[in-house]
């Protein structure tokens, strides 16, 4: 991440995140890739991506029932229903 950072490639960062995100959760650091998604997400609406966006709350809805936080959950679920 530090590379994109110092060329200053913020797509390239945010999926350098995302992709974290998903190793996270595969790892079973659930709470670890819910905050990968969230910046990520975060970076993607700042590059008006909202695909990417739908991307992030899609995964961050899993690994938020994985953690029995249902109603977070459907929020993102939801949320990526509304970037689509």
């Amino acid at each position: 991440a530090a590379i994109f950072v110092a060329r200053g490639c913020r797509a390239e960062l945010a999926k350098c995140w995302y992709e974290q995100g998903a190793l996270a959760l595969r790892a079973g650091r659930v709470e670890a890739a819910v905050q990968c998604y969230e910046r990520a997400a975060r970076q993607f609406a700042r590059l008006d991506l909202p695909l990417r966006r739908a991307l992030c709350a899609h995964d961050s809805s899993h690994a938020l029932l994985r953690l029995g936080a249902y109603d977070r959950a459907l929020a993102e679920i939801l949320r990526a229903l509304d970037y689509f």
